[in-house]
């Protein structure tokens, strides 16, 4: 049960004016400038939009506006200044307290603990969309301008604005899902893992971390030993050894440049060996390519006598090929290369050995690096099981595809019913409308609401209920009373469901804008059947329009003209003149 009982608005020098509403259908004529379009809008500024009014003119002498509204039989009351973070919020039976000021964040936030559902459905929409959308997202279903009336693509009109479009696929995926629970439960599953998968990682660079910087600090003070992660033991007794200078450094600078001697050589041999691999390559590579040309040659001349001649000397010059072919093989020698460069690789090791061997460490030095070992080799270093790791990290990968695709289905009964409502309300303007009249003078013609692309079509059905055709024509008026329709099946549906951060009302500008005299009746048949499938104490409607509800066949539950009673427009302490 939803209703905003009154607006009042109070000017610098205290003067007041009050709009009164009642539930079901609240209906305000104004002609050009009567502020039709701001009315609009400030009851989206009372709902905690940032439109900023401080230098629009309707609004100069305004010091405030207070809105009152009844939800689910609690009166709230609810105050916005032209300075965004002046604002006030409370319950209608509490006293007046100017000094129970909130910010425009504090505003926005009671405003979403009064409008969401309760807790439960809101973590599901919060874990399927994985962050918080809150009912000022939700406003995309509640507003429907002049400017965007006619588009039946993507015919939300608040939907053209970036923050909103970026999030209604997702809001859409939502709405028609319905495998909320599955996908709640891989959540929990990919968080849980993730978590772990971080963990590990995180452990696994520490092991490699603290092995690197073991072994280099061996490797610095000449111990051979190699730190494997599970061999701790036996490299505390070598650090004894080095200690207790068991192994002292014998200071043979001859073997130590006996080593670089040996390295240099290794080096140059390795480097005559890879221009003799080149030089050989070219060579074979070249050799294969006059044998592919002999060979061509001699196929073209083996059936013909008078080149029998060439025959042989082919013959000969092919084998003499091959022979040069291996021999180059032979003298490459790839396998003896390869064992050279790992012969200089040890070298190169043993030299880095012997270098740490014989430096002469002063006191300070030595106790240092083997105080940061003992420290290093006494830290925890868990195993880690990478096989595990690999498994988690592939179940991440499935989980993720997984709930992409649970994400992205629809549940088509759903839709169906939207579809349905859809085409309900649009057939109850068929006996005042020639539009939709001619549209149901097509047997099995109905409206198809599309998620993707957030759509609305007309097709045709057959006597086997089988989609037969399309129409993709119709005038601005045919998509306006499809788009009002839309709209209308969207609030219906997700009212009865009350699992989203809503607040159920609707509010049009201009609605009669596309129709000629006798269409425009359409817009009231079209609402007359909203209220037989929803009471009008749970969706209250607000229009704007220059023609009066009865040009419309509306049943206004409250009227008002904003230009009687003396007044200059929407706000009656706004003088033109003034400007």
């Amino acid at each position: 049960m939803f209703k905003i009982l009154n607006l009042n608005l109070i000017n610098v020098n205290k003067e007041e004016y009050t709009y009164s509403f009642k539930a079901g259908i609240n209906f305000f004529k104004g002609k050009n400038d009567s502020g039709k379009t701001e009315f609009y809008k400030f009851i989206d500024f009372m709902f905690g939009s940032s439109y900023n009014i401080s230098n629009v003119p309707w609004y100069e002498n305004l010091e405030k506006a207070v809105m009152v509204f009844q939800k689910d039989g609690i009166k709230y009351k609810i105050v916005r200044t032209k300075n965004s973070n002046i604002n006030y919020f409370d319950y209608i039976d509490e006293p007046d307290y100017d000094n129970n000021e909130i910010d425009f964040e504090e505003y926005k936030a009671k405003l979403m603990a009064v409008f969401s559902p309760n807790e439960k459905k809101l973590r599901e929409l919060r874990a399927f969309i994985d962050e918080d959308i809150t009912y000022r997202t939700f406003t995309l279903f509640n507003f429907l301008g002049e400017t965007r009336q006619g588009v039946v693509n993507d015919f939300f009109d608040k939907s053209h604005e970036i923050k909103y479009a970026l999030k209604l696929d997702s809001i859409l995926n939502f709405i028609f899902n319905k495998n909320l629970e599955a996908i709640n439960q891989l959540k929990i599953e990919f968080n849980s893992l993730t978590s772990d998968v971080k963990k590990i990682q995180a452990e696994l660079e520490s092991n490699n971390f603290i092995r690197k910087r073991i072994n280099d600090l061996l490797l610095q003070l000449g111990v051979k030993k190699i730190f494997n992660g599970k061999n701790s033991s036996d490299i505390y007794m070598e650090i004894e050894k080095f200690e207790k200078m068991e192994e002292k450094p014998t200071n043979d600078k001859v073997d130590l440049s006996s080593l670089e001697i040996y390295y240099n050589t290794l080096s140059e041999q390795i480097n005559e060996y890879d221009k003799v691999i080149q030089d050989s390559k070219q060579i074979e590579n070249d050799n294969r390519n006059r044998e592919s040309l002999l060979r061509n040659l001699q196929e073209l001349v083996r059936d013909k006598k008078d080149y029998q001649y060439l025959i042989n000397p082919i013959i000969s010059t092919l084998n003499e090929l091959e022979n040069s072919i291996s021999f180059s093989r032979y003298v490459r020698q790839d396998e003896v290369v390869k064992k050279l460069k790992e012969q200089k690789n040890d070298v190169k090791d043993e030299i880095q050995r012997q270098s740490s061997k014989f430096k002469m460490y002063s006191f300070n030095e030595k106790t240092e690096k083997i105080v940061i070992l003992k420290d290093l080799l006494g830290q925890k270093n868990n195993e880690i099981d990478l096989e595990d790791l690999e498994k988690k990290k592939r179940r991440i990968k499935e989980i993720r595809y997984e709930l992409k695709k649970l994400q992205n289905s629809e549940d088509k009964e759903k839709l169906n019913k939207v579809s349905n409502l859809m085409t309900t309300l649009y057939k109850a303007s068929k006996e005042i409308s020639t539009i939709s009249k001619t549209d149901f003078n097509n047997e099995g013609f109905h409206l198809e609401y599309i998620k993707k692309g957030n759509s609305i079509q007309t097709i045709i059905f057959d006597e086997l209920n089988d989609k037969k055709d399309r129409y993709y024509i119709g005038s601005m008026a045919r998509h306006t009373m499809m788009q009002l329709c839309g709209y209308l099946s969207f609030l219906v549906m997700m009212i009865k469901e009350d699992r989203y951060p809503l607040i159920p009302f609707l509010v049009l500008d201009h609605i009669s804008k596309q129709f000629d005299k006798e269409n425009g009746k359409a817009i009231g048949s079209i609402l007359a059947e909203l209220y037989k499938n929803i009471d009008k104490e749970d969706l209250q409607i607000f229009i704007f329009d220059d023609e009066t509800y009865e040009n419309l066949n509306i049943s206004a539950d409250y009227s008002e003209n904003l230009l009687l009673n003396n007044k200059t427009g929407f706000v009656p302490f706004y003088k033109p003149e003034l400007k």
